[in-house]
This record gives C-alpha cells, structure tokens and sequence, in this order.
C-alpha cells in the first residue's frame, strides 16, 4: 500500500497529457512513467457527500457501482459475478470476472486486495493492488488481468454551509491480459478507466437539490417582493418588450428546432444585419418557478464546460443585477465575454424578463477577449397553475470581425432556450404526475441524440445508450424503469425502428407483472413491422398494442403511453 502511495504522490506535482472525458466536470490525464510499460490515468472531481459516504461508495459498493455501469457484462462461475473475502475492517479481496467483449479475448479476472487508511481527519486513501492466493486460482480458459487502484479522498468545507464536499483523486493503472496485450493498444483506452470516477460523481451527484433549494427562497422572495422600480430599470423592461412586435402578425421566417413541442422564427430590422430571433413553447411549471430558474445564472444547470468565469458583477436589488461570463471559443477565435443586465418585472399573472448588454466600472475588457452582447427579452405567461407558456426574443451580436451573416447561421441554437427551459422542468417531474402531455414531451427527448452515443462502447449499441442515458436523466423514466424492467429495452428497440434484427413475437398472453427484461426487447421489436404495414402510424400502434395483453393493460393503467408511443411511431 505504501509503495502504491508514494508512486501516485509523484505524479500529484506534476501534469500529464488531457483526455476527454464524457462528464466535463471531472478532468483527466494520462502520465507515461519511466521504467514502466504501461501509462497511469489520474482523474479528479469534486463529490456532493462526505469522505465517508465516499469510502464507502468505493470500498464497499465498487461491485454495485461496476455491475450498473458494465451492464451484463459479467461471468462468473456457477453464476457467481463476485467474491469478497472480508479480511478485517480496512481490508477485502475482490474477485471478479468481466467480459470486456473485444473480439478474441477471453474473459478476464482480477483479484484485488483493497485497503483503506485514515491519513488525518480530513484524508482517506484507499487502494485496490493486484493480489494472488490460493483461495482463488485462475480457471481455465480465463485471463488474469492486472489493475492497480488508489484513490485519495479530502473532505472540503461544505458548499453553502449545507452540501458536504470531497475532492476525489483518482489514479489507475490497467493491464487486461497480464502483458500480452500491447501497451500502446491499453493506453489508447486511457480514458476508459476514469468512467468509474464519472459514474460515482454523477451517482453522488446533489445538483437538483442544490438549484431546486435555490429556487425556492427565490419564489419566497419574488412572493415578499414590493421594491420600487427606477426610470431606467422601466426603459430596459420597455425596451425587451418592444422586441416582440418584430413577430407579430405572422412575421418572420420559420425556423426548425430539433423538438416539434417549440415554435421558432427569424426576423430583421430594416436598415439592420443582425438576426432577430423568436420562440414559444410550454413549460410543465408555474410562472414563478420559471423566473427562479431564469434568475438563478449561477445555477449548475447551466453551467458549461466553456465557462472560464461566470459571476455576479453586481446586484442593485432584488429585480435587477449585472452577470458576468467569460467563454471561450473555438480557435481560431477570440474568446467572449457577455457583460449583460437582467430586470423582472411582474406582468399580469405572470413576468417578463429582460436582459440588455452594459458595462460596469470594475470590469475592463480584457486582452484577446472580444465582448460580444446580447439583447433578449423574455414573456412568462401563465396558463394554468401547473403550466407556462413562454415568448422569447434575442439578437445575438458575437462582436469583433465575425460577420453578422455568418452568426446569423447558428440562430437556431440561440432561440432553442424555450426548449431547454421545458425539458428541465420535465425532467424533474414524478412519474405519479405523468399525463398525456408527458408522454408526447418524453418521447421527444428519446428521438434526440446524445453525446454519449459518440463515446459508447463499442458492443453497446446507440439505441441502448441513449436509453441509459434519458433513464438516468429524467426522473419519471427513472421512476418507471425501477418499477418494470421491461421497459428500457422495449424502448430502445422501439427508437432503432428496425424490420429485422427480432420476431416482435413479444410475450402476447402475459401480464405487465410477469414481463421481463428479454420480454421487453421482443416486444419492441413488434412496433417496427406494424408501422409497415399500416397506411397511418397511429393505426400501426394501436394493432401492436392490441397483439399483445400486457401493452393493453399497461396502456389502461399509464395515461402516459399511449401518446409516446402515437409521437415516437411518427
């Protein structure tokens, strides 16, 4: 264990060659040690749970974490996917077996001897070397695989006084055939071996409690609010609201978003070359939580891995502050900053948000930065007590030597906020609130790509990963996929819309209680030849449903189904 620290505390001072990894928050680095054939990976991220919680994700649930993450992937003898011998209260031996599916390779073991020590009050190390004993020989037609582990954990102060933080420092160094797999080949997959460490940042992950609580006092606030409005903060209110009349009566030209459940449009002054744009949409949330979202510009939700600052210049009260952002850009550009001011105001049963390019006194335009400005106004309109209708306006000017008509290309990008908004919000809605209108909005987000299709493995396929991904992401899919194992697969082989690949035979005499997770794919890939066979979509999905009992009984129960079902088959 010794040994294991002192050779990754060398590696601490100094800094390796970046890798991209899928989760932006979470940095990574590969280092080439001398003396050493294979490199080591570092990776670093900050966790929303204290050092123990910490310790205990990594000790003594690594298996768990390992099993959601490599889905089916493991083997084992007997059906036994692990063996843990527990040794006393800060040692184990792990055995494990993984199917790393690479054409030609066996499956591979590993045999770790985990330990962790306290160090201080505040650090925890742990560490996972390669162990051999009796207890468990190597089997035939198996691999030993060989991987070094150690992890340093640091409790940090408490972010606001209430979210427990712990900077987690992670090295690895891997070797899935015992040295007969060559080095360049293991180091090419360098990044790889830090998914572990995105999968435990995103699992201990707190962000939506952490916005959501921000939220909260924001709506108190705007409840309580009764200050005065100056002359000033009236003219900028005045002046985003003037905006909206470039659209009314029809005008603009429409543009195409990636979801139907936004309207988008583009416009020109007379005598001007920037692009104005427009767009609608519905929100599943009440005016004022909107305006809590809007308002809160340090959120997490809206953060970006292009983010080099993002701060609040200045706040002359509760209706009206200055932010900061300085981004950075694709080379050969000039970095942006946006220097902007944001004014609320209540309109009616709902607010109207405007945001106007300024300046303030203790931020200079920095070297090599271009400011770029931004004018945009925002209609928050009440329907009903649980929905929202939202109007934006935005010209968008990048600044510098880029020409207004080639920004003017990318207008789509800025007038999909409205979308972003709605998707938000119905992420976070509960599955025992789903409607109709649900339904049609989920399915949405699964005909969208991800960038986690770029990056997946390569015996996943990117119907499956996508899935994973909106499983994770929105919380009623979460909710549902906890509760009918069935359903993420059918899901996906619904989305891949492939006559061949699978009978669609499905399990047409049972219930949705005796469904199982191969039910699922089977029952998925049925849609894809009703769909064939049926002039109308909705008549292709309505003579899937009707084939098999348990789909009838699933719509009967879930308003939900029916309607995702109707948007995805079109």
């Amino acid at each position: 264990m010794a040994d294991c620290i002192a050779r990754v505390n060398q590696m601490d001072a100094d800094s390796g060659t970046t890798l991209k990894l899928l989760d932006w928050r979470v940095t990574g680095e590969m280092f080439k040690v001398k003396g050493s054939r294979l490199a080591w990976v570092r990776g670093k991220a900050v966790v929303d749970a204290d050092i123990w919680h910490c310790a205990a994700y990594l000790v003594l649930r690594t298996s768990r974490a390992m099993v959601k993450e490599h889905k089916g992937d493991y083997a084992g003898g007997a059906g036994q996917e692990l063996n843990v011998t527990e040794l006393n209260g800060h040692s184990f031996i792990y055995q494990m077996t993984i199917d790393h599916k690479i054409p030609g390779f066996a499956l591979r073991e590993y045999v770790w001897l985990c330990a962790w020590r306290k160090e201080s009050e505040e650090v925890v190390v742990i560490t996972f070397v390669p162990h051999t004993c009796d207890e468990f020989p190597l089997r035939p037609a198996f691999v030993r695989g060989s991987s070094t582990l150690v992890v340093r954990l640091e409790e940090l102060p408490p972010l606001e006084c209430v979210t427990p933080q712990t900077r987690v420092t992670y090295h690895q160094q891997m070797d899935v055939q015992g040295g007969r797999v060559a080095a360049k080949l293991v180091n090419k997959f360098a990044a790889a071996q830090l998914s572990p460490l995105c999968t435990m940042h995103a699992t201990l992950d707190q962000s939506e409690k952490i916005d959501g609580d921000k939220r909260l006092e924001f709506e108190e606030m705007v409840r309580a609010h009764n200050q005065p409005y100056t002359e000033e903060e009236l003219e900028v209110i005045k002046k985003g609201q003037d905006l909206h009349e470039l659209f009314e009566g029809e005008k603009g030209k429409v543009v195409k978003l990636p979801s139907s459940l936004a309207t988008a449009k583009v416009a020109y002054k007379k005598g001007e070359r920037k692009a104005y744009g427009w767009a609608t949409t519905i929100v599943r949330a009440s005016p004022v939580q909107v305006l809590a979202y809007l308002w809160d510009v340090m959120s997490r939700n809206v953060m970006n891995e292009d983010d080099l600052e993002r701060v609040i210049a200045e706040k002359l009260n509760d209706h009206n502050m200055v932010g900061y952002i300085l981004k950075r850009s694709p080379k050969p550009l000039a970095n942006r900053e946006l220097v902007m001011r944001f004014v609320w105001m209540v309109q009616g049963s709902g607010f109207v948000l405007a945001q106007s390019p300024t300046s303030v006194v203790d931020r200079p335009l920095p070297k090599d930065v271009v400011r770029m400005t931004y004018l945009s106004t925002m209609k928050i309109i009440k329907v009903n007590d649980g929905e929202t209708r939202l109007e934006y306006v935005c010209c968008p000017d990048a600044g510098g030597s880029v020409p207004a008509v080639i920004f003017n290309r990318y207008m789509a990008s800025f007038v999909s906020y409205p979308s972003e908004i709605q998707e938000y919000f119905q992420k976070l809605r509960p599955l025992s609130n789903w409607d109709a209108k649900d339904g049609r909005a989920v399915s949405e987000a699964l005909l969208i790509k991800t960038e986690e299709e770029k990056v997946r493995a390569t015996d996943v396929s990117w119907e499956a990963a996508r899935m994973r991904v909106r499983f994770t992401q929105i919380r009623g899919l979460r909710e549902a996929g906890e509760r009918y194992e069935w359903l993420e697969g059918m899901l996906a082989r619904v989305v891949k819309n492939k006559l061949m690949g699978g009978t669609g035979a499905g399990s047409a005499a049972a219930k949705v209680a005796d469904l199982t997770a191969a039910d699922g794919t089977s029952l998925g890939a049925g849609l894809a030849t009703c769909l064939a066979t049926n002039t109308k979509s909705d008549e292709g999905v309505a003579e899937w449903i009707e084939k098999h009992s348990a789909l009838k009984e699933f719509q009967e129960t879930h308003a939900w189904f029916r309607p995702m079902m109707d948007t995805v088959g079109k």
